[in-house]
């Protein structure tokens, strides 16, 4: 290939991932501000000022879109939990961190964050996400190690056990705050994550 077809394919690739990018964008605006069911493709792509034909090249259904969103999630989780590791902090600290941070973006989207939320829940369980889901799992893991070394979190059950219970308190924080419009989910984020950190505390005879 030569250098001219290389810089074309290069500057081909960059839009494209511009305009999914833009997609995406306008998708999380008009989700947030109306709801995941009351949006259709149109809404999205008048929102992104693309064609529907642009939106099908990228995503063929409003569903494979939800998925991709919920894949973004877990990354953004990810770096959250890495962010929480480069500072010097309690791994109580640390989880409630993440959990709030967590939540506070997801608040973010709009007025109708809750059914965009349950939606991104239901299709992240219901269907693979790539591979956000077992990189989180580690990212978990990660944290956990870094507490039974500095010694806030027991020695006494594998840092993996630990991180299937950090995992399905969060999973079940946000089943819970998906399902319940008036649910305190800053509060109980916060409140949670302080309740792991002193349940994976050592105890006595850590």
């Amino acid at each position: 290939m030569s250098n001219l077809e290389v810089r074309s394919a290069s500057r081909y690739e960059r839009r494209r991932m511009e305009t999914r990018g833009r997609i995406l964008a306008a998708a999380g605006e008009v989700f947030g501000q109306q709801g995941v069911k009351a949006t259709t493709v149109l809404d999205i792509c008048e929102q992104a000022d693309v064609a529907q034909q642009t939106f099908f090249n990228h995503f063929p259904s409003k569903g494979d879109l939800l998925l991709e969103m919920g894949r973004m999630g877990g990354e953004f989780l990810i770096a959250s939990v890495d962010s929480a590791l480069g500072k010097e902090a309690s791994t109580k600290t640390r989880l409630e961190e993440i959990f709030t941070g967590l939540f506070a973006a997801s608040i973010e989207v709009g007025p109708m964050h809750h059914e965009f939320v349950a939606e991104v829940f239901h299709g992240a369980r219901s269907r693979p996400i790539g591979e956000s889901g077992p990189r989180l799992r580690e990212a978990f893991v990660r944290l956990v190690r870094s507490g039974q070394v500095q010694g806030d979190v027991t020695r006494r059950h594998s840092a993996v056990e630990i991180t299937r219970v950090l995992a399905g308190s969060l999973s079940a924080l946000s089943a819970e705050w998906a399902n319940e419009p008036d649910f305190p989910i800053k509060r109980r984020a916060r409140a949670l994550a302080r309740v792991l950190g002193d349940l994976i505390a050592p105890g006595e005879n850590a």
